[in-house]
């Protein structure tokens, strides 16, 4: 016998069934879980300058490949894979030698996008951290805006130095014992743009400079997170 009240069609965005509703730290913002023809992804729901922050980042290496569209005249976004540990999680768990290694893993990413004359934009460590196959993950920051930048005249690739700034913050690189440390996010924080350290090249070649005399350091995010973490 046929129930009276038959269960109600999935919904779906851009080919992609929602399957949960998530916490999200946007009034302005869904966020779902989501399950498409690629597997695990998350899906978010809003108006299109809640959701500009996707267009902002490349499709290779650590950055997925998000897609968007329209669904009733609301944007969405979907953004492959799943984050199973942010940049917050990862730096109470790691050493700190294995923290700074993975930190210039994310300072590498970001130097490549500024060699190929891009920019990211606004990111949040919230939004950085492992997927689901144990790689890092570098996802757009769709639940909030990065802070402006208190230098008019920044670049865009200045701002994104300014940014990584506090993502590194997260890794809590200020516990490693090497005034180095303290030079790298000095440069990163400062207000003026022409003195601050950027653009991603320099600030990957200040973390590799620190690394080579810490060697150490990449042999224990390699303990902890797998060999696909060497930085070679």
């Amino acid at each position: 016998m046929s129930s009276p009240h038959p269960t109600p069609a999935p919904r779906s965005v851009g080919g992609v069934q929602l399957l949960e509703r998530l916490s999200s730290r946007s009034l302005l913002v869904e966020r779902w879980s989501g399950r498409g023809p690629q597997g695990s992804c998350e899906v978010y729901l809003g108006p299109p300058e809640a959701l500009s922050a996707a267009g902002g980042l490349p499709a290779w290496g650590p950055f997925p490949a998000v897609r968007s569209g329209w669904l009733d005249e609301q944007g969405w976004v979907v953004v492959p894979g799943l984050l199973v540990e942010d940049l917050g999680a990862l730096s109470r768990r790691l050493s700190e030698g294995a923290s700074t290694a993975l930190a210039w893993h994310i300072c590498a990413a970001v130097a490549e996008v500024h060699e190929q004359g891009g920019s990211h934009g606004a990111l949040s460590p919230a939004f950085i951290g492992i997927d689901e196959d144990g790689r890092l993950s570098i996802r757009p920051a769709l639940e909030g805006s990065a802070p402006a930048d208190p230098d008019p005249t920044a670049s865009a690739q200045a701002s994104d130095c300014l940014a990584l700034g506090v993502i590194l913050d997260e890794l809590r690189l200020e516990l490693v014992d090497d005034d180095a440390v303290r030079l790298l996010m000095n440069g990163l924080r400062r207000e003026r743009a022409r003195l601050r350290l950027q653009p991603g090249r320099a600030v990957r070649q200040a973390m590799a400079a620190l690394l080579a005399r810490h060697p150490d350091f990449e042999q224990s995010l390699i303990r902890q997170l797998g060999p696909a973490w060497s930085l070679t």
